[in-house]
This record gives C-alpha cells, sequence and structure tokens, in this order.
C-alpha cells in the first residue's frame, strides 16, 4: 500500500533509522514540499523524526 500511495503521487519513499540524515534532510529541503505521510506507528517512526518532517514542511509555507 505504502508503495502504491508513494508512486500515485511521484513521492520518494524515505527510510529512517532513529533520526533523519542530513543528507536526507538536505533532500527534503531541496524539494517543494507540500505535506508528508509518515507509515509506521511509534514504535517505527519516533517523535524526532515527525517533528523533524514538521519544520521542514512549515518552513517551505
Amino acid at each position: 500500500m505504502c508503495i502504491h500511495n508513494a508512486a500515485n503521487h511521484n513521492a520518494p519513499i524515505i527510510l529512517a533509522d532513529g533520526s533523519l540524515s542530513d543528507q536526507v534532510i538536505n533532500y527534503l529541503k531541496s524539494k517543494d514540499l507540500t505535506g508528508a505521510t509518515i507509515f509506521g506507528g511509534e514504535a517505527t517512526i519516533s517523535k524526532g523524526i515527525e517533528r523533524q518532517l514538521s519544520q521542514l514542511v512549515r518552513s517551505k509555507e
């Protein structure tokens, strides 16, 4: 389901382990990010990653 959703919206799938790397953050900053969809529960995706993504989306508004 995740892959189909990303493909339908021409969106990347970002894999993260604990936090977003500088490389991923720089990649996301270079895009015209209008939103993000997080797949996985809190046991998989930390609140830190959620905050990082929120800041990246907000900074483009």
